[in-house]
């Protein structure tokens, strides 16, 4: 019987077929692998950034407050400065796509003293603005000590600064914060005691993915501050 050489087309082409989709398969497999990589990477990045952003907030709504002017012995009825927040995240999702503006504001402001047996000389308060911003997914915090960089809007609830109170020296400013791929802000606020305490929270979705990540945090406002919704 005379022994066949080579392969036929027909189990080259069987051949193929196999190795075919045992590449199909490897390559899906890498897809897959290097997908969930992402996504996990992506979780990871996004929770550090709504962690660290979120904590910067809280630490500036917990020193905004209102103006004090301390006399001889005496305080002067404070001049109310209002944490200013947007109220469509009122204990209500705020959806940030499509969202341009202020959507937070807070003075930050030390006593001025007048001439009292503690302090002999005159020693005007200092202020610094914090303004909260959306654009379109993306939140940003910054401080100010000059009210006429700060947003249009922002500079309606400003501190009129000269006499007692005057602008804070630049290194008073704090590094601004940027926090993307911000889906939705909700606040909740909770008055105890005279104090009011703010849950805020963000959710943050990866672009072209159903992938979520929430963060929260509490901030506990300074004894006689209040919220306003605007």
């Amino acid at each position: 019987m005379k022994r066949r050489n080579g392969l036929t087309l027909i189990e080259i082409l069987v051949a193929s077929s196999i190795l075919s989709l045992f590449m199909a398969g490897v390559f899906q497999l890498y897809r897959s692998g290097s997908q969930s990589f992402l996504l996990g990477s992506w979780k990871s990045r996004a929770q550090k950034d709504a962690q660290l952003f979120l904590e910067e907030f809280r630490s500036v709504l917990e020193i905004s407050g209102n103006a004090l002017v301390f006399r001889d012995e005496v305080i002067d009825p404070p001049l109310q400065l209002p944490v200013q927040l947007h109220s469509g995240a009122n204990n209500a999702v705020l959806a940030m796509s499509g969202l341009n503006g202020v959507v937070g504001y807070m003075n930050i402001v030390t006593p001025c003293t007048l001439y009292s047996g503690l302090a002999p000389a005159r020693l005007p308060g200092t202020w610094v603005g914090a303004v909260l911003e959306a654009e379109n997914g993306i939140l940003r915090l910054r401080t100010y000590v000059d009210p006429s960089l700060m947003p249009a809007q922002a500079m309606a609830w400003a501190l009129p600064l000269g006499g007692d109170f005057v602008a804070a020296p630049e290194e008073s400013l704090r590094g601004s914060r940027t926090l993307r791929d911000v889906e939705q802000l909700e606040i909740q606020s909770i008055t105890m005691d005279d104090r009011i305490q703010l849950l805020i929270r963000v959710t943050l979705r990866r672009q072209d993915n159903d992938t979520r990540v929430t963060q929260e945090v509490r901030a506990n406002l300074l004894r006689g501050v209040s919220v306003e919704w605007f």
